[in-house]
Formats: structure tokens, sequence, C-alpha cells
């Protein structure tokens, strides 16, 4: 299939057959010309991405959002369990976006400073929370010392 133009109008035909195109072209030269289809829109650059530790204001646990130009990602969502670090990593990386380092800080820091009801759910968030820094403190050991 091919687009033609005619010249003298500026009318377009789209997706003429191929050999009835040719032939216009070959025999017409001065009264058709072939349209080059265009290149495919751009996408947006990835510069309007936001990231922040925040209160739901309806359950009021501490959330990390992301917000993109298309939209609003949020950890925990409605059905999550016990709220950690690492799985708000793995939400995250699971949609191909990373969170950094500082907001998952930040996170965590929020999640084993809130008010808990429950004691044994802040024991379990501040002992991951620890888990998570010495597995950490170890990778960065284990990349200094090669």
């Amino acid at each position: 299939m091919a687009d033609i133009r005619v010249t003298s109008t500026g009318k377009t035909f789209y997706q003429i057959d191929s050999a009835v195109a040719a032939v216009l072209l070959e025999a017409f030269p001065a009264s058709f010309e072939r349209v080059e289809k265009p290149a495919p829109p751009a996408r947006p650059a990835n510069t309007s991405q936001r990231w922040c530790v925040q209160r739901n204001p309806f359950t009021e646990n501490w959330e990390i959002v992301h917000t993109t130009i298309l939209g609003e990602s949020r950890y925990p969502g409605p059905n999550a369990g016990i709220p950690t670090v690492e799985a708000a990593r793995a939400a995250f990386n699971a949609t191909g976006h990373p969170v950094p380092q500082e907001i998952l800080d930040q996170y965590a820091t929020k999640l084993a400073t809130s008010a808990v009801v429950d004691p044994d759910v802040a024991n379990e968030i501040r002992l991951r929370a620890q888990y998570q820094q010495e597995a950490r403190d170890a990778a960065a050991q284990r990349k200094i010392t090669g």
C-alpha cells in the first residue's frame, strides 16, 4: 500500500494499491507524488516524574507515591498486607519504575516511627528495616572490597 498526493490540488489518497500507485507515478510524474509516512510522534521525556512519601488521607498509613504524566501509582495498594520497604521496591520495579534510594529511606523511617497499634507489627517493621539496612551495608562493603 502507498500514499500519493495530487500535485495540482494537494489532495492525498491513502493506502492505494502499490501497483496502481506505481503506474500513476510513472505515467504522470508531474501530477502525482509519493507521500512519505510521517515519523511517529515523539514520546515525552521522562523528566516529569515525581516521587514522595506521604500519609494516605483516608487510611492514615504512610505510602510511596509516584506521579508521572500518565498518572499516579501508590504503594501500598488497597490489598497490601504489612507494608515493607522491600515490597515497595519490588512493586515499583515490576512496573519498570525503580524507586530512588532516598525515597525508600524516607519510607523506612516513616514506617519505623509511625504509631502502630499492634506491637508485633511494629517490631516486625523495625526488624525488617534493620535487616534491610544491614543488607545494604554488606552490599556496599562487598562493592568496596571487590
